[in-house]
């Protein structure tokens, strides 16, 4: 009854965590990180300081964790059995385990037996005596807790068979301490002659708890005795093999340098050159046995309550740290508590260090990078930074989007931020201040305006966090400024909001005094200073951007000269090509012909192709039709359309760019037959109808007359137009024009009808009589075209006829 209550206390206090969560030193958000939980990690909660943090346990680390994240494991109750019917078992099963523990009580000093401890595996396995024999106690206790679980009863087997198979002087030096039979009985180190001594360590009576803000380190792992011990270890001559050979010890929690007593001659060998090597700043490799490392570890804070040297502990600890990482987080929490209990401005300054994540892991007191992902070291080689440029980059986390995504924008924010604090930092730009001295000063001014307490005790952990705190938000707002400015350089229209000054909120009004005014005046002076993006960079924004392409088509389009249609064909190839992963491609194909039809009708036809085929391509294909005015231009003949139509198809069919654009190429070149004439054929039938001839010639001559006189009549009745150059209108085609021109050049299709019938005509005799006046001097195009209900002139083909 009693095992089975120790069961379900052990069982009530695990936990589950339910996402990744921190183990940290302490509890604030602003202690180190000693481990990170994953999601499903069960943990121990050793116990609950508060609402919202209790002390946990996974595997060898004793920290902190938000409760809220937190679990409670609810064990399934075993359902009871009535036993009462069956009492012998009980009894047996009691003096079974009563009658193991007495013999345990008789063995565990003696000097332990190879085949004993194999035959105690095998039947009393399930239990873990087997533990209990060969001292490892805590293992013991734990089998015996979980035995109902069945567990050990396979570890039982396990441990029967490896005992089983293992020889007997590997059994000695693992669990006799290497001695080789029972009557060669191990000497106890208090012993030792004390003559023969090396050293000895005398443990006043004192304990050392290593503590840290919120938090003391769990005194079963790391404390010291309070009573006097002995580590004395023969003077020994040491080879160079002892420093290639490192003596196998288990890895077992060290609790204090007292540890050393348990070891045995060989290990104690080893430890004593070590530690005088490690004294003279040697660096020995310990091969991974970290029990050395660890004994040490004491052993140098035990020398230092002697000698008080700040900066020589300092010292050993980092080499101690570089020699065992495992001692790292020790190290630091006990050299931190050293440096906080002291008063010097030195001791405070190496504090404010030590606070600094970057420095743990760059002096291996931290096994995490913190700098890991920041963009200071993904581009400390690419750009060649210096030192304080890849601290300034290292200030704050990526603030990746989906502008600075794009490698080419991200480099560029990153030269003109670096420029532009290099700058301010070297002319003193923050009104004659430097900016770590701008800094310092902007500091004090939210200190009173954010109303920040700090905690005496812990005065120089909490000032450090709240000015990281305020220097991440200092370093990360001057980077979203410059982010604008490239954002706008490189014509992309979204900015990012840069509302208040994040987490000091109260405190907006005071950085932007201090630090956003000063770096958008240097910002102004050094935009120009800002590389074009190249291609690649291009093509990214536009693929974000699709809309972008119309500010370069429009620059294009203003510079365009007649003259020149073989520049706007390159210009507009690079604007394709740079847009290769726009999804609204086909619209620069289709405004380039639009465009060009008036100058280039093969390039436009070629375009327009293009623009199908695009469409085509994306599964998308609802081709747009050109505007009227510019099929008139392009297909100027009945059948041109059709015979488009037919290039079109097959383009679609085949995808076959070159075959098309071959065919578009001789679009407009005069299809010409050969025809063989019958020469014999054509003078017989001049015989046979040559009455027939010469009367048919009497009557042309006649109506070709006539023809003539009634040109000429009609020539008599126009005159020259007053408002358009070099041709001939008479006054209602003229009237017309005016109207149009005068009402914004449209005019409704009623207004039309009127003046013609008015002047006994039809309103499209009228407007197709204007047009083919004006045809020549437009090459083609129509100066009146019809809008719905209403006729329209285009303004710039008036300006090009018009006096």
């Amino acid at each position: 009854m009693a095992l089975a209550i120790a069961i379900n206390v052990q069982a009530s206090d695990y936990y589950v965590a339910t996402t990744d969560l921190n183990i940290r030193s302490g509890t604030r958000v602003s202690f180190q990180v000693l481990h990170v939980l994953e999601k499903g990690d069960t943990v121990l909660v050793l116990d609950s300081i508060n609402s919202v943090w209790a002390k946990v346990q996974y595997k060898d680390v004793v920290g902190f964790s938000s409760t809220k994240y937190l679990q409670k494991i609810d064990f399934l109750e075993t359902p009871k059995v009535d036993n009462s019917n069956i009492p012998s078992i009980s009894s047996i099963a009691f003096l079974v385990f009563l009658s193991g523990v007495m013999m345990l009580l008789i063995l565990v000093n003696s000097y332990r037996n190879k085949t004993l401890a194999s035959l105690i595996s095998l039947f009393y396995g399930a239990f873990g005596f087997q533990k209990f024999y060969l001292g490892q106690t805590n293992k013991g206790i734990l089998s015996v807790l979980f035995c109902w679980t069945f567990i050990p009863m396979v570890i039982g087997l396990f441990d029967f068979i490896s005992l089983a198979a293992m020889n007997k002087s590997t059994f000695n030096y693992k669990y006799n301490n290497g001695v080789a039979g029972k009557k060669q009985t191990l000497k106890k180190e208090n012993e030792i002659d004390k003559n023969d001594a090396d050293f000895t360590i005398e443990i006043k009576p004192s304990s050392l708890t290593v503590k840290r803000r919120g938090i003391n380190f769990d005194d079963t792992i790391i404390d010291v005795s309070s009573t006097s011990f002995d580590t004395s270890i023969d003077q020994l001559e040491f080879s160079e093999e002892d420093d290639k050979e490192v003596p196998h010890w288990d890895h077992t929690y060290i609790y204090s340098n007292s540890e050393i007593e348990y070891a045995n001659r060989e290990q104690k060998k080893f430890y004593q050159n070590f530690r005088t090597k490690f004294l003279k700043f040697e660096k020995t490799d310990i091969q991974g046995y970290t029990n050395y490392a660890f004994i040490l570890y004491f052993d140098l804070l035990e020398d230092f309550e002697k000698h008080q040297d700040i900066k020589l502990l300092e010292k050993q600890f980092e080499l101690l740290v570089s020699i065992c990482p495992e001692t790292g987080h020790y190290a630091f929490a006990s050299l931190t508590e050293k440096l906080r209990s002291r008063s010097d401005q030195y001791s405070n300054d190496r504090l404010k260090e030590f606070l600094e994540p970057s420095y743990q892991f760059e002096h291996g007191y931290s096994q995490y990078d913190p700098d890991l992902y920041k963009l200071g070291n993904r581009y400390k080689d690419k750009l060649s930074l210096s030192k304080q440029e890849i601290s300034w980059l290292n200030k704050f986390y990526d603030p990746t989007n989906v502008f600075t995504s794009i490698q080419g924008c991200s480099v560029a924010v990153i030269k003109l931020y670096l420029k532009t604090l290099n700058q301010l930092n070297d002319t003193n730009g923050f009104g004659d201040l430097s900016l770590n001295e701008n800094l310092d000063a902007l500091f004090k001014e939210v200190i009173i305006e954010e109303k920040l307490k700090f905690d005496p005790q812990y005065e120089v952990e909490d000032r450090a966090y709240s000015f990281h705190r305020m220097e991440e938000a200092v370093f990360l707002s001057i980077f979203k400024l410059v982010e604008n400015e490239v954002r706008l350089k490189f014509r992309h229209k979204r900015k990012l909001s840069i509302d208040s000054f994040y987490p000091y909120h109260n405190s907006t009004p005071i950085f932007e005094k201090r630090f956003a005014e000063p770096i958008k005046k240097c910002l102004s002076e050094n935009l120009d200073t800002i590389d074009k993006p190249d291609s690649q960079t291009e093509s990214a924004l536009n693929a974000l951007n699709v809309t972008r392409w119309k500010d370069e088509f429009l620059i294009i389009t203003d510079s365009f000269h007649p003259d020149r249609v073989v520049q706007f064909r390159k210009k507009v190839g690079k604007l394709l090509d740079v847009n290769k992963d726009n999804p609204n491609i086909e619209k620069i194909l289709y405004e380039s012909a639009k465009y060009i039809a008036k100058y280039s009708k093969v390039d436009a036809l070629k375009y327009y192709a293009m623009y199908h085929l695009s469409n085509f391509t994306v599964n998308k294909f609802s081709p747009k039709e050109l505007p009227k005015s510019v099929n008139k231009i392009l297909f100027e003949k009945e059948g041109q359309i059709a015979e488009f139509k037919l290039v079109i198809k097959e383009l679609l069919r085949t995808s076959n760019t070159k075959k098309a654009f071959a065919s578009l190429s001789q679009f407009y070149v005069p299809k010409r037959k050969i025809i063989e004439l019958d020469k014999t054929e054509i003078k017989r039938v001049e015989e046979k109808h040559e009455g027939t001839v010469n009367l048919l010639s009497e009557y042309m001559e006649v109506e070709e007359v006539e023809e003539n006189v009634e040109i000429l009549k009609e020539s008599n009745s126009t005159y020259s137009s007053q408002i358009i150059r070099g041709i001939e209108m008479n006054e209602i085609q003229e009237e017309l024009v005016k109207r149009i021109i005068s009402n914004s050049f449209q005019i409704h299709q009623d207004d039309v009808a009127e003046l013609a019938l008015e002047n006994g005509m039809f309103k499209n005799q009228l407007i197709d009589s204007i047009n083919e006046l004006c045809s020549e001097l437009l090459e083609g195009e129509a100066l009146i075209e019809e809008d719905e209900e209403n006729y329209i002139i285009e303004e710039s083909y008036y300006k090009e006829i018009a006096l």
